[in-house]
């Protein structure tokens, strides 16, 4: 059988462009692998990209631990000063019996105690006409008498006046002598110190 020029041109042609598409399809074998890799690592990360609400759930959950850690950072501040008023007039049951109906007075107002102290009669917190105050009610009733306590707590405005109020109508002997107010630890909140004379 003769082979007519067509056929001598495929059988020549054929077998080139066999190993030619053969050599083409090894050599992007090779990129579209890696580009197969590449979209299954895309779409892998797009699942486990964390969504809007899970990054808003997770702020959420910051904040509260954050206001639950002032929370109980504010309740062991005030453990810690009701025991250190408690010890410091151990000796005066009278005045010791004030002090906590005072600090549960405020706290019922929702002002949390930073501070409960006495102040000494000659200390620098408390203008000169009270300190001769102070001076002259040591020397007639002692020790024992009445004195002049330093309370620092947080809470609103509304709050204390609302203290204010209660403690002006209230049977305890607790007066108020200085009120001052300061910047809190939160933006709603101030810092308060009052002086008593109780």
């Amino acid at each position: 059988m003769k082979l007519t020029d067509r056929d001598k041109q495929l059988v020549i042609w054929l077998p080139a462009l066999v190993v030619i598409i053969g050599y083409f399809w090894l050599a992007a074998s090779a990129p579209h692998a890696r580009i197969k890799q590449l979209k299954l690592q895309i779409s892998q990360a797009v699942e486990k990209a964390p969504r809007p609400l899970d990054l808003a759930g997770a702020e959420a959950n910051i904040i509260q631990l954050k206001r639950d850690l002032a929370a109980g950072e504010a309740d062991m501040a005030k453990m810690k000063t009701n025991l250190a008023a408690l010890a410091g007039v151990s000796g005066n049951p009278v005045q010791a019996n004030v002090a906590e109906k005072v600090a549960a007075l405020f706290s019922q107002h929702h002002l949390v105690l930073v501070e409960q102290i006495p102040v000494a009669a000659q200390s620098t917190s408390l203008p000169p006409a009270l300190q001769r105050l102070a001076a002259q009610s040591q020397e007639s009733l002692g020790a024992s008498g009445a004195g002049f306590w330093q309370v620092k707590l947080t809470g609103n405005y509304a709050d204390m006046a609302d203290a204010i109020a209660n403690l002006a109508g209230s049977q305890l002997r607790a007066i108020p002598a200085i009120l001052n107010m300061t910047d809190g630890p939160q933006p709603t909140t101030k810092l308060w110190t009052l002086v008593l004379w109780m």
